[in-house]
């Protein structure tokens, strides 16, 4: 937009976010696959996605909501998923897919929850304690 003088002028715009409060995880995950998944991913990450779900995270976070989620119960299921005997690939790739699921509800506005951890590969190079690498 231009003003009388011929000078841009400037607005700040944010999102509009309404929170459904009676959407589940299972609801907000099938939300997650057919929103996002379906449209940006290729079918075998699709899939890959729907296994990690139905495998892994659904069955540990069935019971909780958005407000429940915390770091505490995270580096529950990072143990969880070590108790599972996961590879240490399979639980790199389900904590991401979880990350980047819990950014989508929070984007969409779908919950106003935010919890922010990291993945990364222990090595000589980066000797971290555990509870810093995953948060």
């Amino acid at each position: 937009m231009v003003n009388e003088k011929g000078k841009n002028t400037y607005g700040i715009f944010i999102p509009n976010y309404y929170v459904i409060e009676d959407l589940s995880f299972y609801e907000t995950v099938n939300k997650f696959l057919e929103e996002y998944a379906t449209k940006f991913c290729k079918i075998n990450t699709v899939r890959t996605y729907e296994s990690l779900f139905r495998n892994h995270i659904l069955p540990y976070f069935k019971d909780k909501t958005f407000n429940d989620i915390d770091t505490m119960v995270i580096k529950g299921f990072f143990n969880y998923c070590s108790n599972k005997k996961l590879s240490s690939r399979r639980i790199k790739n389900t904590l991401a897919l979880l990350k980047q699921f819990l950014q989508y509800a929070k984007d969409k506005g779908l919950t106003n929850f935010n919890c922010d951890f990291q993945v990364r590969r222990l090595t000589s190079k980066n000797e971290f304690n555990l509870s810093r690498v995953i948060f």
